[in-house]
């Protein structure tokens, strides 16, 4: 199948797993639908709330290989801006603990910590500028392996 438009690339991309945090059987999947997985989800996060959004919901499991699969997908720009962040905000990925929240004023607090609106901000004009979701349909027709 050739994919021509994202959003059925996006729930193709859902239905091939829950992902690490819920698919026992996700390390055997192919490399190019974990990569595929991790991006979508990295990407839905940002656009629904943010990276404040991503680390609270996804955690540790995905945070960790976002930046590496950024850059397999085609989007070392968007990679960079992220590694940017949280180096320069000395947050370990490995270790996200410290996101974990169950009430609304704690996720709130959250943002007084970091300034996730500058990464937010850089984020779209990034995903704008390079065209995220045609690098991720090209990305996802060059590799059929990740459907089958």
């Amino acid at each position: 199948m050739k994919y021509m438009e994202y959003d059925d690339l996006y729930f193709d991309i859902l239905d091939i797993t829950a992902g690490p945090n819920d698919d026992p059987y996700f390390s055997s999947l192919p490399e190019a639908a974990q990569c595929l997985h991790f991006v979508a989800l990295f990407d839905m996060e940002i656009q629904n709330g943010g990276l404040q959004q991503f680390f609270v919901n996804c955690g540790a499991a995905y945070a960790v290989r976002i930046s590496q699969n950024l850059r397999i997908i085609g989007l070392p720009e968007i990679a960079d801006l992220y590694d940017d962040f949280i180096n320069r905000h000395g947050i370990d990925v490995s270790c996200l603990s410290g996101f974990s929240t169950k009430t609304i004023d704690e996720f709130t607090s959250l943002t007084t910590l970091y300034p996730f609106d500058e990464f937010d901000d850089a984020y779209i004009k990034l995903w704008k500028m390079r065209n995220f979701n045609k690098v991720m349909l090209e990305y996802a027709n060059a590799h059929p392996e990740a459907f089958q």
